[in-house]
């Protein structure tokens, strides 16, 4: 039967196959637009740069301690030595995917992509950081990225859901300025 498939039913199960992956645009995030095949590339340097920012203006909580610094000199035993080269490594690895700030959502669209952040990331405030960080110092860190786009909230898209969306996002933001009379 699968061989039997047109063209147009193809596209239409590959189309069902990525919505079932699990993997959806919500939430805040950021939209980045690169060179066409240079998607992967673009995701990883954006990690890299966007991650160290957000460790700066969003530190880590070190309420995660591996193990008591006092110990006694005589432990020299193998089990011990163990533990603590076990806990250093642990401690250098890569956080797991789902302690990951920033997650990068598979879109299957060429020259874009689209990488979601997690509380507390202010995905606004993390981008200016990039940019000032470039005006700053004149040279930026990625090499492929074209534009980033910075999104506060994402929904269905039908009208009463849009229009919750708009109050939620927009209020906030005119009742921070006061009225102002423009000519």
């Amino acid at each position: 039967m699968s061989q039997n498939l047109t063209k147009r039913e193809k596209t239409k199960n590959r189309y069902r196959a990525l919505a079932r992956k699990g993997d959806r645009l919500e939430g805040p995030g950021i939209w980045c637009t690169c060179p066409m095949g240079k998607e992967k590339q673009v995701i990883g340097e954006l990690y890299d740069v966007l991650d160290s920012l957000a460790e700066e203006l969003w530190p880590r909580d070190p309420s995660v301690s591996t193990k008591n610094d006092a110990q006694s000199d005589d432990d020299t035993d193998e089990e011990d030595f163990e533990k603590a080269l076990a806990n250093e490594l642990s401690a250098i690895k890569k956080p797991a995917a789902n302690e990951r700030r920033l997650k990068n959502v598979f879109i299957d669209t060429k020259c874009l992509a689209f990488l979601s952040c997690r509380p507390p990331l202010d995905p606004v405030r993390l981008t200016l950081a990039y940019f000032e960080e470039i005006e700053r110092t004149g040279r930026a860190r990625t090499r492929n990225v074209l534009r980033l786009s910075p999104v506060v909230a994402t929904c269905v898209a039908n009208p009463t859901e849009i229009a919750s969306l708009a109050r939620r996002v927009l209020n906030p933001v005119f009742e921070a300025d006061p009225p102002r009379p423009y000519r």
